[in-house]
């Protein structure tokens, strides 16, 4: 090596940065000589240079987020405005590129839905309106029997049962139209209904079916707790889980107990297999051995969420059922 060089040392350093699939090489060649001054000078260009790739790295990266978020901006906003939207109201229509496009799809995805929704609400609403009518005729025609002094005992039970069923529907009618319009935010909220009385007329309902059912019904009210909902909504719940619990029932006996806070109706039936009761709730499904229309689960689910109660199914193959309603969010446990 010439005496010239002897002394002196090179090096070459780099740093590699990931963040946005890049990389960055800074060179440095450094000699160590003799004069303190110089070689200070390439020291303090070094730490520079270094410092400004470090500068430049973060600023890309920061370009990088922004430009980001600009993308998904109008997405995150769509998402928002779909979230806090009413039923009816359209969202705002976003510009002609690609997120607009998509914020399109989801508008007419969205109408799709209002309007089955609002198709349902309009039956409903029909149905129940026009059922009155009917039901009018069938309570006035019982009252005119009542008055024959000819029936005999048999007879008058027959016509009683007769005029509480059509007082039920009756009841029934006035709450799905009042549940159409809560839906659709037109009413007040309703008067306290004592839940202790629905469910001791649900039970006596069906201990009167004159031995159409061979199932005893044991009924043991704790508490008799005042709740704002529709008194005929508060019979269809009532009737549904009793009813399910009665038609699945293998042993002789049910049990309702009716505390403050919730509502238990058990029996030791053959029980639900785990794959139907994660379905139980859904419009229309029907269990293997079901007889029903897969509506009367569905509906209680409705009047739940619409009053914020919390419904839970418990079920064990073979050793029976348990229907929980708890009037208000279930304890965490």
């Amino acid at each position: 090596m010439p005496s010239h060089r002897l002394g002196r040392r090179a090096g070459l350093y780099f740093a590699a940065f990931g963040a946005l699939s890049s990389l960055l090489f800074v060179v440095g060649i450094y000699f160590a000589v003799a004069e303190s001054a110089h070689l200070a000078r390439e020291e303090y260009f070094l730490y520079g240079l270094g410092a400004a790739a470090l500068l430049l790295t973060w600023l890309i990266a920061q370009s990088g987020i922004w430009l980001a978020r600009r993308a998904v901006a109008p997405v995150i906003d769509l998402a928002a405005r779909i979230a806090a939207s009413e039923p009816g109201q359209p969202t705002k229509v976003l510009a002609l590129d690609d997120i607009g496009e998509l914020a399109q799809v989801l508008e007419r995805y969205l109408e799709r839905i209002r309007g089955c929704a609002e198709r349902e609400r309009a039956f409903a609403s029909d149905v129940s309106h026009e059922l009155r009518t009917p039901l009018a005729v069938i309570r006035g025609a019982v009252e005119v029997l009542e008055d024959d002094a000819g029936l005999n005992e048999s007879q008058r039970n027959r016509l009683a049962r007769i005029d509480r069923a059509s007082y039920d529907m009756t009841e029934l009618t006035s709450a799905l139209l009042r549940m159409s319009r809560e839906e659709s935010g037109l009413t007040t909220p309703p008067d306290n209904c004592s839940i202790a009385s629905v469910v001791r007329e649900s039970v006596e309902k069906y201990r009167s079916l004159d031995g159409a059912i061979a199932i005893a019904i044991d009924l043991n009210i704790v508490d008799a707790p005042l709740l704002p909902v529709e008194k005929g909504l508060a019979t269809v719940v009532v009737d549904n889980l009793i009813g399910n619990a009665i038609l699945h029932a293998q042993s002789s006996q049910v049990h309702v107990c009716l505390e403050r806070s919730r509502l238990v109706i058990s029996d030791t039936g053959k029980g639900i297999d785990k794959a139907d009761l994660e379905r139980i709730f859904q419009r229309h499904y029907r269990g293997p051995d079901s007889q029903g229309s897969g509506i009367g689960l569905s509906l209680v689910k409705r009047v739940c969420d619409l009053h914020g109660w919390d419904i839970v199914i418990d079920s064990t193959p073979g050793l029976g059922t348990a229907a929980q309603l708890f009037f208000g969010k279930r304890p965490v446990t």
